[in-house]
């Protein structure tokens, strides 16, 4: 898995993050932040997949076990498609940003996409 995080000035005085992960071969949850924070839009490249791909946040910083922790939310997306989540007031992360990507909605999905997705969060 890769992971790129960029920082861009805001008018408001804090920074606004952009998170880039790439998933892969192994349903491993990835601490992207530590502490609070608000999603403000999500982006979900699943084009390298003939399967829908389901984009889970948990609210942690600690161990998730893929499969049987419940995640906080999930996002879907088609197999073969990009797709944009925007959240005007944003959602609100009190402990963490914590992400994976899998094949199976709900909490016991944990299966890996066969290829690459691609996932930028603005926070």
């Amino acid at each position: 898995m890769a992971h790129v995080e960029s920082s861009i000035p805001s008018a408001v005085g804090s920074a606004i993050h952009v998170f880039e992960q790439t998933f892969g071969d192994a349903a491993i949850a990835e601490l992207l932040t530590s502490g609070a924070g608000t999603i403000y839009a999500v982006e979900i490249d699943n084009t390298l997949n003939t399967a829908t791909s389901y984009f889970k946040v948990y609210d942690t910083t600690g161990a998730v076990t893929v499969g049987s922790t419940g995640p906080y939310m999930i996002l879907m997306c088609p197999g073969s498609s990009k797709i944009q989540y925007t959240f005007d007031s944003g959602v609100t992360i009190s402990t963490g940003v914590t992400v994976v990507v899998v094949t199976t909605n709900g909490t016991t999905g944990a299966t890996t996409p066969a290829g690459t997705v691609i996932v930028r969060i603005l926070d």
